[in-house]
């Protein structure tokens, strides 16, 4: 993980996006509190609560000049992997923080995009969130990976997970938490997003 100090607004971001970039974003909704809270590690000798979500970043010149997102949420009116333009969070009020995988190559990302569309319309994982959750309270329980259903940072990692420069594996089984993908060494922090 490297330091940052560049800071810019959202059209700022869209300057120095590449696709292959992920976002982490700090929500403000009870859920999300939840999940940074889950997700609070000790970094550099204090308590740091993680990201509540991520999204990734992609291009499709063929098709629009426009920036795309994949992402896997769960709300009311959406359950799983989708795509979306980037616009849809160009007027979010989260925190946000640009990253992108440190020795990524073309093919990487091409490779990581193309794991990103083949899991689109999986469905959500919230099961093993739970068990995220229950092993910070119980340590023998450990979280367990499903086969088809993944979470945001899940779903980061599964992109990534067949190229040179995939996420280190989550302590204790599962996928990784959006912190772990943070603070993971491969993870190059290029700009805040305020």
């Amino acid at each position: 993980m490297s330091a940052v100090g560049v800071a810019g607004t959202f059209a700022d971001m869209l300057e120095v996006a590449r696709p292959g970039d992920y976002l982490f974003l700090w929500d403000k909704t009870p859920i999300s509190y939840a999940i940074e809270e889950l997700t609070e590690q000790t970094v550099a000798g204090h308590e740091e609560q993680g990201p509540s979500h991520v999204i990734s970043l992609w291009t499709f010149p063929a098709v629009s000049d426009e920036m795309y997102e994949t992402e896997a949420v769960f709300t009311p009116f959406a359950n799983g992997c989708r795509m979306l333009p980037l616009s849809h969070y160009a007027h979010s009020k989260n925190r946000m923080l640009l990253c992108r995988r440190a020795g990524a190559t073309d093919q990487d990302i091409a490779q990581a995009c193309g794991q990103a569309l083949s899991a689109l319309g999986r469905q959500y994982e919230v099961r093993e969130e739970f068990q995220i959750l229950l092993h910070k309270i119980a340590p023998w329980i450990h979280p367990g990976e499903t086969d088809n259903k993944l979470y945001c940072s899940g779903y980061l990692q599964w992109d990534w997970r067949l190229g040179s420069v995939p996420f280190a594996a989550a302590k204790g089984g599962g996928n990784l938490t959006p912190m772990q993908c943070l603070l993971d060494t491969g993870t190059e922090h290029a700009m805040w997003v305020n």
